[in-house]
């Protein structure tokens, strides 16, 4: 918007000065040269700026994430050619002091920068086209500028034909000079044309939004199923049902493809329009599910406000706890516990398909339940993978300097990894509430759910006590050699939780995290298949947000949100995540302090646990007696006391263990400054080196 009022600014400029100039005429037909000079330098800066303007617009930017990078210079390079030579030609045309041969040779350099630059904004705009179609959710972005293409295309016919008109009528037009001056004038209306265009396809806007991408799934499945084989990077979404979103589409479908049409969800919620989406469902929220189901029958609106999935997911884990059946969807499995005679099902479900309803809140939610992984997010594999390391070298190299690693083989000897079967589990624990999400649930009970459920946010398996519950399992696991050496356990029962089953569809996961208590973790997959992204510590990964006493973390609101928003940020950053697909059979090593995101690729089952060594106790130690442990420390009742037993109770079992331990990080320390810097040693004047003066 502010290039288009630069290049607005000089138009104004040129054509006041181009008037001055004709103006000052005198009876000889000639202007002054300064009024000639700054008139046609101002057309020609004029001109490099549209051109540069509109190579910026063909290149995406301001639509979609753009990397100037390297060819800013070119850019540059170009436009300055561009202002020079038609500087050159407007000064050769109002003096005429350049001989023809010498004017052919300037006009010749024109077409070729103007030929330079056609190339390169049509260039830019095919491939901005390419990338658009490929990221399915921006059809919004691709429909605008596939018609900004068709009037660029346009706009090119018309200045070639005019380029004829001009080369073979002009000169008969000698004698005519009342109408000759439309020959030039036709240019000018051109580019203005071309800038209002550009005007109305990118207006400004109160609130800039990126519509997200619906597609018409009866119509143009198929064909957009050939489009994602054929380039191999475009979204997929794991299931052709989309019966439960009720016709909701991204509010960009209203804006540019529907134009014209009515949002009918402002219209059926009355004066509750002009509250927000999340609002209204936050509201609705307060209303128990007879008050929802009537509210239903009220308006289309509020229809699908009220059938909003995850109000009766709220619903059912709140009133119902882990005791349910689900049955295909969130309302059917209410109704069928609460309400059983009517017996409903997610097939069964009576479902009515609602026109002109627009709200990316409620579409997005369905969006991410049913994108698979796209590809480029999988592709990355930059961790280092070992196998068969000892634990010294483990130690030196990974544990020491703190840095992640996937190490192989570890489990060959684990009886789990040949056991733990759906069927398995459900034969000796299917009776066994484990804790998934907010509530206890019997295990068979879980695995209906997780077979069934398509959601943005799955219920996630994920119990501490598994061991206890269920000894067997207990017995048919090891702890790796590398991570054997445990201080916590040093506290007996009163250790913080350390150890987790963890179980989950395809789609479940922890979004971005850092283990709890400063501890290390270790992660081994047994069934399934999860993917890894991993930051250091002294890097936050993009759309987290902690709290300054890192007792909150804000982050997108599902894993699937943050890839689509986030990941591909990460690209262009110096301090790349580490990344990797964890396999069944290998275990991940977590460091402390390590920011992770984790996502099954497919139904997983694993083990994790947390540990203190040596190399990181006087970290978890640092943790635990921090001003506000309470709202940090994690797993235990006793919060506030957690610091003072664990030092106690490890100056008892390994006495003189922590005064080693802090002597060293002081040396250590103490080393590090001593080191000689670059500065230091340039500085040196014994050494016949300069010094700084200031």
């Amino acid at each position: 918007h502010s290039h288009v009022s630069l290049v607005i600014a000089f138009c104004m400029g040129e054509l006041a000065l181009l008037y001055f100039s004709f103006e000052q005429l005198d009876s000889a037909g000639t202007s002054p040269t300064e009024a000639t000079l700054w008139a046609v330098i101002a057309s020609s800066v004029r001109k490099a700026l549209s051109r540069l303007l509109l190579l910026a617009i063909t290149s995406g930017y301001g639509i979609m994430k753009t990397n100037f990078s390297g060819i800013t210079l070119r850019m540059l390079l170009l436009g300055v050619l561009c202002f020079v030579t038609s500087v050159s030609i407007g000064l050769a045309l109002q003096f005429e002091s350049i001989s023809e041969k010498g004017m052919n040779l300037i006009l010749l350099f024109w077409a070729t920068v103007e030929t330079c630059f056609l190339q390169w904004i049509f260039r830019s705009l095919w491939k901005t086209l390419k990338n658009l179609k490929v990221d399915k959710r921006n059809i919004v972005k691709l429909q605008l500028y596939k018609n900004f293409a068709i009037v660029l295309v346009a706009m090119v016919v018309l200045n070639f034909a005019w380029v004829y008109v001009e080369v073979y009528v002009y000169d008969s037009l000698s004698e005519l000079w009342q109408v000759k001056w439309i020959i030039p004038a036709f240019w000018y209306v051109l580019a203005y044309a071309l800038l209002v265009v550009i005007c109305f396809f990118w207006p400004p806007t109160e609130k800039p939004t990126r519509y997200l991408y619906v597609a018409e799934m009866e119509d143009e499945v198929e064909e957009e199923e050939e489009e994602e084989e054929e380039d191999g990077a475009g979204f997929k979404l794991k299931t052709r049902e989309t019966s439960r979103e009720h016709g909701v589409q991204p509010l960009g479908n209203l804006y540019f493809i529907n134009r014209g049409a009515v949002n009918v969800r402002n219209t059926g919620l009355g004066n509750f329009h002009v509250l927000t989406d999340e609002l209204v469902v936050d509201i609705l929220g307060l209303l128990d599910a007879t008050s929802l189901g009537n509210l239903a029958t009220v308006t289309k609106s509020f229809y699908i406000f009220a059938n909003h999935e995850p109000l009766w997911r709220n619903l059912v884990l709140d009133e119902l706890k882990g005791e349910f059946l689900f049955a295909g969807s969130w309302k059917s499995t209410y109704v069928a516990a609460c309400h059983p005679k009517f017996q409903l099902t997610g097939a069964g479900e009576s479902v009515l398909k609602i026109r002109d309803f627009y709200s990316d809140y409620l579409f997005q939610s369905w969006l991410c339940a049913n994108l698979e992984m796209k590809p480029e997010w999988l592709e990355r594999d930059n961790i280092v993978r070992v196998r068969g390391i000892s634990v010294e070298d483990f130690i030196a190299k990974f544990e020491e300097p703190n840095k992640p690693v996937l190490l192989e083989g570890c489990l060959d000897d684990w009886p789990a990894t040949e056991k733990w079967s759906k069927d398995y589990l459900t034969k000796v624990a299917g009776d066994v509430e484990f804790a998934a999400g907010p509530v206890e649930m019997k295990l068979e009970n879980y695995f209906r759910y997780s077979d069934g459920v398509s959601e943005e946010r799955p219920l996630y398996l994920f119990d501490p006590k598994f061991a206890e519950k269920v000894p067997v399992l207990d017995s048919e696991y090891d702890v790796p050699v590398y991570f054997r050496e445990d201080l916590f356990s040093v506290l007996g029962n009163e250790r913080p939780d350390y150890r987790w089953i963890i179980i989950g569809p395809s789609g479940s996961g922890s979004s971005f995290h850092i283990d709890p208590n400063s501890t290390s973790a270790w992660n081994a997959v047994i069934t399934g298949s999860k993917k890894w992204v991993l930051f250091p510590p002294e890097v936050v990964p993009p759309g987290v947000h902690p709290s300054p006493d890192g007792a909150e973390v804000a982050c997108p609101v599902s894993i699937m949100e943050w890839f689509m928003n986030f990941y591909g940020d990460t690209k262009t950053w110096k301090k790349r995540p580490i990344e990797c697909i964890c396999k069944a059979g290998e275990v991940m090593f977590v460091p402390n302090g390590w920011w992770h995101l984790v996502i099954n690729l497919e139904e997983s089952i694993a083990i994790t646990q947390n540990y203190v060594s040596r190399r990181n106790l006087l970290n978890v130690l640092e943790f635990l007696k921090k001003p506000n442990a309470k709202e940090l420390v994690s797993g235990t009742n006793d919060r506030e006391n957690l610091h003072d037993k664990f030092k106690k109770a490890i100056e008892g079992v390994y006495p003189g263990t922590i005064q080693e331990l802090e002597k060293k990080a002081e040396e250590e320390r103490r080393a590090e400054e001593e080191k000689v810097t670059f500065w230091d040693s340039a500085s040196d004047s014994k050494a016949g080196a300069f010094k700084f003066s200031f």
